[in-house]
């Protein structure tokens, strides 16, 4: 069975830069939008969560909503990981940035 892997934001820099060599070994990956559905669902072998404001000017201009997708983007995934029983496994690798 292929490894999976959930990733938030594939389609940034860091989201990618993952994603890239877990394809050419062969992963399956699934982005996160809606966490708990996907944890529980796929089971993930790997999790990397790179969520954050995109836009450095956004980032001064409105450091609530900053804070917002980085902050509470992080609790949600972790309370998200408790609720699906993720991340209590020993083996499950998990990276943030």
């Amino acid at each position: 069975m292929p490894k999976r892997a959930l990733i938030t934001a594939i389609p940034g820099q860091d989201g990618s830069s993952l994603a890239e060599p877990l394809l050419r070994k062969g992963y399956e990956l699934a982005e996160g939008s809606r966490l708990v559905t996907p944890l529980s669902s796929i089971a993930p072998d790997e999790v990397g969560h790179f969520g954050a404001q995109r836009h450095v000017r956004v980032r001064f201009d409105e450091p609530a909503c900053a804070g917002d997708t980085t902050g509470m983007g992080t609790t949600r995934l972790l309370k998200a990981s408790e609720t699906a029983r993720i991340m209590v496994e020993p083996d499950i690798k998990a990276l943030h940035s």
